[in-house]
């Protein structure tokens, strides 16, 4: 059996995700809030997550 290689260690090959390694493998995931694959295509924000952080600057600017 090879050893594993950790695809991680030395550049984020995860083009918008954080990188994790897994045996013979990576995967990335998103950042909390967002969705998506993070390794091929974009991690998008949750449309709640914007709801949420548009509420949050209105009321700071009120308030």
């Amino acid at each position: 059996m090879a050893p594993d290689i950790n695809e991680c260690e030395n550049e984020n090959p995860c083009k918008h995700g954080t990188c994790k390694n897994i045996p013979g493998n990576y995967t990335c995931q998103c950042p909390f809030g967002h969705h998506g694959d993070g390794k091929v295509g974009p991690c998008t924000i949750n449309t709640a997550s914007k709801i949420m952080i548009s509420i949050g600057a209105i009321i700071f600017f009120v308030a």
